[in-house]
């Protein structure tokens, strides 16, 4: 009776998923072809601001995308540490409240702290139906990292913080420092731009 209460719980996910693939292409000048994107092009990133985002890491910050369920490694991360917000290395979750809520997605029973990020009311397609969510937001820039639900661990505030794995960047324990893992994302930072870059200038996927 469990699973397959489970089996449609994720036959509804994918349902709803497939109705915002559709809706955000047709807003942005993304394809879906399948369960693959095809990156026509992205969202302007603010005078090459986040240059070190792959074009489907701004279609989910920028363009208020979703990872595919089931996809991001993150889900299944069992290492302690602590995760940035990737676009500007701002810390916004830590492992200790990660959580298997069996969703498809990486998540949380609470932030970093009560400030390390921002929720506002978002207006999104649920099949035919359009509805309000609580989206979850990077604090600094107001990007988009996922969205929070009530239905989270009741011992731990009862809240459920569904994000995007492709909106963070994990950073080890032994690596977080005094400063938050500021000086991790930095250095990440700047290989990942040397990256893309290369990618680019040899005609490679700047993708995923």
């Amino acid at each position: 009776m469990t699973r397959t209460l489970l089996r449609r719980g994720r036959g509804l996910i994918e349902s709803l998923w497939q109705a915002r693939v559709a809706e955000v292409a047709a807003r942005s000048s993304y394809q879906a072809v399948g369960k693959n994107w095809q990156v026509r092009c992205f969202s302007s990133d603010s005078d090459g601001k986040y240059d070190h985002l792959t074009a489907w890491e701004r279609f989910v910050m920028i363009n208020k995308g979703t990872d595919h369920p089931d996809e991001h490694p993150y889900i299944e991360n069992k290492q302690k540490g602590i995760y940035l917000d990737k676009a500007t290395g701002e810390v916004a979750f830590r492992t200790e409240d990660q959580f298997d809520a069996g969703h498809g997605w990486p998540s949380f029973s609470a932030p970093y702290s009560e400030d390390a990020v921002g929720e506002e009311l978002q207006e999104v397609q649920f099949g035919s139906e359009r509805a309000m969510a609580t989206e979850v937001i990077s604090k600094k820039d107001g990007l988009h990292l996922g969205h929070v639900f009530q239905d989270g661990p009741e011992d731990k505030g009862g809240k459920r913080f569904c994000i995007n794995g492709s909106a963070l960047l994990f950073v080890p324990e032994d690596s977080i420092g005094d400063d938050n893992g500021k000086a991790f994302w930095k250095e990440w930072r700047e290989a990942r731009e040397k990256e893309l870059d290369v990618a680019g200038k040899s005609g490679g996927s700047k993708g995923r």
